[in-house]
């Protein structure tokens, strides 16, 4: 157990100190050269200087510091209890204004937000099969396809990190560990003993994506609505009622079509819960009792 204490702090760390010295001088080079050039060089090509100064620091740190092309451009936007989370890719105005959507339960769910579903489906494949929210045997490639959010309780986190440290659940994709880094990082989650548990810093982790036909608003805002239904008792209780109220004919043809779309329906409640999610996921995240009355 104490080896994963050790391989989490070697993943961490900088390079060796003969690599971290080789950066650091060829990063002086890099600036150096950039202002003797700012010195001799018109102002009209200031701006092609800089970029030529930018692209020399970027590839020295992809090469000392590899990593996958989105991970790379993770953006880290805040670890504050008011907008836990963080932005994976592209950033814009857009993407910020969602993030800091000061919406009912925000300040309870870590919120991921992701420029491509090729990106954010291999970090949660292990953790989408573990909770049994897909089957074994559906494949990355097609998770990848028709995936284009998530949501978990940071409870069902850990216990997958713990089964797949424990070697009870084994890990899927290497970039998983990009996700637990995350966690760790931003005082999510916390390893004590060589076993993972949550911080309770937040109660929820969500992500989401834009899709060909629906945004990255309609993905995330029906993620939300997974935390609405565990944190809202009212909400719940009213669509479960009306689940309980459908004829055995219409339950079986809702869950017959999530079974297609490569859900386990082995939970009914489980599939009443994404059906609800998707009757609710077009209103207004911050008015969204009025869905009820619907």
């Amino acid at each position: 157990m104490k080896s994963l204490n050790r391989s989490y702090k070697r993943d961490m760390t900088m390079p060796d100190s003969q690599n971290h010295f080789s950066l650091c001088i060829k990063l002086v080079v890099c600036t150096a050269i950039s202002y003797v050039l700012l010195v001799i060089t018109p102002p009209s090509s200031f701006g092609e200087v800089e970029a030529g100064s930018q692209q020399c620091i970027r590839s020295l740190f992809a090469k000392y510091h590899p990593q996958p092309d989105e991970q790379k451009e993770l953006v880290t936007l805040s670890r504050s209890d008011d907008f836990p989370g963080a932005l994976v890719g592209n950033v814009s105005l857009q993407k910020m204004t969602y993030f800091h959507q000061n919406w009912r339960f925000r300040r309870a769910s870590y919120e991921m937000l992701f420029t491509k579903a090729d990106s954010m489906c291999p970090i949660i494949y292990g953790l989408a099969i573990y909770s049994k929210d897909i089957r074994p045997d559906v494949p990355l490639s097609r998770f990848s396809a028709g995936v284009q959010g998530f949501h978990y309780a940071i409870g069902q986190v850990t216990d997958w990190l713990n089964a797949v440290n424990l070697g009870t659940f084994k890990r899927y994709e290497e970039s998983e560990s990009f996700l637990e880094r995350r966690l760790l990082d931003d005082g999510v989650i916390r390893i004590d003993n060589g076993k993972y548990s949550a911080t309770g810093s937040v109660r929820h982790i969500v992500g989401a994506a834009p899709g060909k036909k629906r945004t990255l608003l309609n993905n995330l805002t029906h993620e939300r609505f997974h935390i609405i239904w565990d944190e809202d008792d009212s909400f719940r209780a009213t669509w479960l009622s009306r689940w309980h109220a459908m004829s055995e004919g219409e339950k079986g043809c809702i869950l017959q079509s999530f079974e297609k779309k490569g859900y386990a329906v082995e939970s009914e409640e489980g599939i009443a819960e994404e059906w609800a999610v998707r009757s609710s996921d077009l209103c207004d995240i911050e008015q969204y009792e009025s869905c009820t009355t619907h």
